[in-house]
């Protein structure tokens, strides 16, 4: 089946709505709900058939090995752990080969958006839409 340009910046539309979502979830949420906000919507969106994949990884220093993801607190349909304040997270979620990621920081008042990357669409090397100041 051929890829819509429409569907991919529905995609993106979707995926943004749902991380901005993200951003006002509070510490001692739970992951599982976490999950839920972009994974469900991705489905009941019709933007993909089922989502498998993890939603969103802690980011962080591993104990024994110098890496930086943390991959014991990962955001996924059974993840029944609270969000902390002081917790760093990479979410991303993609569909139809578009994918979005945010970098965000719990706060004890939801969380915060630590990517400082314009929000914008490149098409062809050149800037579709307006950056997110």
């Amino acid at each position: 089946m051929a890829r819509s340009r429409g569907r991919g910046a529905g995609a993106i539309v979707s995926a943004e709505a749902q991380i901005g979502k993200l951003l006002r979830l509070p510490s001692g949420a739970k992951a599982v709900d976490v999950d839920a906000v972009l994974r469900d919507a991705l489905v009941r969106e019709r933007l993909r058939e089922r989502y498998d994949n993890v939603t969103g990884w802690m980011l962080g220093i591993y104990e024994c090995t110098p890496r930086s993801s943390d991959f014991s607190h990962t955001f996924l349909p059974t993840s029944d752990w609270p969000l902390r304040a002081g917790m760093v997270f990479h979410m991303y979620t993609s569909a139809d080969g578009i994918g979005v990621s945010e970098t965000v920081l719990v706060t004890a008042n939801g969380g915060e958006r630590l990517t400082r990357t314009p929000r914008c669409m490149l098409v062809g090397g050149s800037r579709e839409g307006t950056p997110d100041e």
